[in-house]
């Protein structure tokens, strides 16, 4: 038995992460190349809102601008996250859970200003700043980079004990940061071995329960 609600659903026009990832690549590596050239500063690089930087394409590599699709069909969903959308989900009287394509409504998503500690967040595991100094330094591939540069929904009470933000003691190895939190991950049928191992190697893994 599957999930239901299910936390992985697919945007409608098919896994986020896989349809852009291409594209996002070769935004980072010309900002990159602009950089080293003196074309654009250091801040514009650093700069969300500005499309010549690597920054934007950081985030926008996980998830469109939409606050619904900032959770939704996210490979990383925490157990308490998902316990916290399917309680809301499950009081949201049934005419309103899904909108009219049968897409989890953005209303059964716990807000933080709403429900505090039990409200929903994209986290970033590799901290953005780290990943934009490690891109800075130039000591890896682009693509190498960009395979750690990994997002997850937690809720506010599971960011709280995580470290800084800013900083991170290994990028190389993203979930070390999440070790000894107590966090722990449903599973997701998509994951590869090579991501349940990273998972399981810092206790962050729990098998399907089938709910």
């Amino acid at each position: 038995m599957g999930l239901d609600p299910n936390p992985f659903t697919d945007h409608p026009d098919g896994p986020w992460e896989a349809r852009n990832r291409a594209a996002v690549e070769a935004k980072v590596v010309d900002a990159l190349k602009n950089l080293n050239a003196g074309i654009i500063s250091r801040s514009v690089f650093r700069n969300d809102r500005d499309k010549r930087g690597a920054k934007r394409w950081l985030w926008g590599q996980h998830h469109p601008p939409n606050e619904r699709w900032k959770l939704l069909g996210r490979p990383y969903w925490s157990r308490s996250a998902y316990e916290s959308w399917k309680e809301v989900f499950y009081s949201t009287p049934i005419e309103e859970r899904f909108d009219r394509r049968g897409i989890p409504h953005l209303r059964t998503f716990p807000k933080r200003s709403k429900f505090g500690d039990l409200g929903l967040m994209h986290e970033h595991v590799v901290p953005q700043k780290v990943l934009l100094d490690w891109l800075d330094a130039g000591e890896d591939a682009v693509a190498t980079i960009l395979d750690h540069n990994i997002g997850a929904v937690i809720t506010v009470g599971e960011d709280r004990r995580l470290p800084t933000r800013s900083t991170h003691m290994n990028p190389r190895d993203p979930w070390l940061r999440y070790h000894g939190s107590g966090i722990a991950f449903i599973e997701n049928a998509r994951w590869t071995d090579i991501e349940r191992a990273a998972l399981r190697r810092h206790g962050l893994f729990e098998p399907n329960r089938g709910d």
